[in-house]
């Protein structure tokens, strides 16, 4: 089954839509969800030799949710210490009726108001084995300020484990971003469903291990089509190939692209498309570039070209390109080519300096339907006018925007990649900070060529190219360490990913 991923405003939709089908209180949601968190925490093996623990609670739902988790460790034994940030007449139901519950069986609450009350907090966190963030979950907007920096840097700073619930304290919810201080938790026990900010930006570094616990919460109506792409989710995806066949039945891919001093980008990505199972690759060069310098695998076929009229031979049989990887941005006939391309409507993955020379003709294309484009957070900023950092804050708005305007597929890279359709978002967190390399994209291209030159949904491209990607790249991790991977070692796995994917692998 696909894992959903939603925005904290699609999670508060959906517990609404669950208070008015089932009948229920939202008392009865926190208990539930309570019930759920504890179950996972159970069933994971995290409270093995937790004698004693200490919950932080916020005033808001999340601390609700901590205040029930906490009288699950109490019936099993667990001594537990709790603590309150804020104010309690801050507190709202159901989180106040739930803390008027536990009361009868925990004793005393302790309240921190101001800095001179975390030396209690310090001393419980040094006494306990476990420690349990209930501080914000999906509520907090902007930075953590004051009293509360000061209790997650207790968290950060404590021996024992740390376990958030929904979303480390700190965290956009949204984004991901981190624009202060945030919870580093050892585990992050999601309700119901994973939220995007437990995926984006800063999200990976703080959460730890990502449970998800199911509280029986039913999904609101209309809800963004936005899924999770996960080692598995493509398995047996690809056919085996047939006996009486040819390499024309698998694609033929035009990769233009290796001005001078960048030929090798091009030849990556023709690589990757052969690796990948393209039946044949062949790079289109400017006739400036240096075609020599950097060597070609003999399965490659190398051409240059001066005119638009130069490739026009080569288009005939193309089913899918790849443009702009070490193209350069001053040679003026770039410019025509790709317009070729989009007006010929030959599927086109569209990275790095394509995505630059797209700019200038961007408003004046015909529909991109058949177009990926691959930005990072940078030249997604540049199509849509706008800074990368508007891009982070909120990637599903300007991803989304570019792809209904001019139809195409986004791929926005990062930490976590975005893949944004006018029907279905796929968010993948696969992949390794090893790829964090020079070339990992010029070889991306080349992967999600291969399979547009096979498929009719370019969504299902990108997506089916961005798994074989990363589990490629994870698997050259494994082999050459992050420091010491480079993009060809992400090419040499390929054909072992694509194994994977075919179901020949678990």
């Amino acid at each position: 089954m696909k894992k959903r991923v939603l925005t904290p405003e699609e999670m508060r939709r959906s517990d609404k839509a669950t208070l008015a089908k089932k009948g229920i209180r939202e008392f009865d949601l926190m208990e539930d969800a309570a019930r759920a968190i504890y179950g996972v925490m159970e069933d994971e093996g995290i409270l093995e030799d937790i004698e004693r623990a200490v919950v932080v609670s916020g005033p808001g739902n999340n601390g609700g949710d901590g205040f029930g988790l906490a009288r699950h460790l109490m019936a099993e034994g667990i001594a537990v210490v709790l603590f309150l940030v804020g104010d309690e007449e801050q507190l709202r139901d159901p989180a106040r009726e739930l803390l008027d519950t536990l009361r009868q069986e925990v004793g005393a609450l302790h309240i921190i108001r101001s800095l001179a009350d975390i030396g209690l907090l310090e001393k419980r966190l040094a006494d306990c084995e476990l420690a349990v963030d209930a501080l914000f979950g999906i509520g907090l907007e902007g930075a953590v300020k004051g009293v509360a920096a000061q209790v997650i840097d207790c968290l950060n700073e404590t021996s024992a484990m740390v376990v958030s619930l929904d979303v480390p304290s700190g965290l956009n919810a949204y984004n991901g971003i981190a624009e202060g201080k945030a919870v580093k938790a050892d585990h992050t026990i999601v309700v119901q469903a994973l939220k995007t900010g437990n995926l984006l930006a800063d999200a990976l570094d703080h959460h730890g291990v990502i449970h998800v616990a199911d509280a029986g919460i039913l999904m609101a109506s209309s809800l963004t089509e936005r899924y999770l792409i996960e080692d598995g989710s493509f398995a047996g995806i690809l056919p085996p190939r047939k006996k009486n066949t040819h390499k024309y039945d698998y694609g033929n891919i035009l990769v233009i692209g290796g001005n001078r001093s960048m030929e090798g980008a091009a030849v990556l990505s023709a690589e990757a498309a052969l690796r990948s199972g393209a039946g044949l690759a062949r790079i289109l060069s400017p006739a400036q570039a240096d075609s020599g310098r950097t060597p070609c695998p003999p399965e490659i076929m190398r051409n240059a070209y001066a005119e638009v009229s130069d490739i026009t031979p080569f288009l005939q049989k193309a089913t899918a390109a790849a443009f702009g990887m070490g193209l350069g941005r001053d040679n003026p006939v770039d410019t025509e080519i790709l317009g070729k391309l989009l007006e010929k409507n030959i599927p086109t993955v569209i990275d790095a300096d394509g995505l630059h020379i797209l700019q200038g003709i961007l408003e004046k294309t015909p529909s991109l339907e058949k177009v990926v484009l691959t930005p990072h957070a940078g030249e997604l900023a540049a199509l849509h006018e706008t800074t990368s950092m508007a891009v982070n804050r909120d990637p599903f708005y300007h991803t989304t925007s570019l792809v209904n305007r001019f139809g195409a597929t986004v791929v926005l890279k990062g930490p976590v990649t975005l893949i944004a359709t006018d029907s279905v978002q796929y968010l993948s967190a696969l992949g390794t900070p090893g790829m964090a390399t020079a070339g990992t994209g010029d070889v991306l291209s080349g992967v999600i060529a291969r399979f547009l030159g096979q498929s009719d949904e370019p969504s299902l491209a990108a997506a089916h190219g961005v798994y074989a990607h990363a589990l490629a790249g994870i698997m050259a991790e494994e082999a050459f360490g992050e420091e010491g991977m480079v993009a060809t070692d992400i090419i040499a796995f390929l054909p072992e990913a694509l194994a994977r994917m075919k179901g020949w692998m678990v």
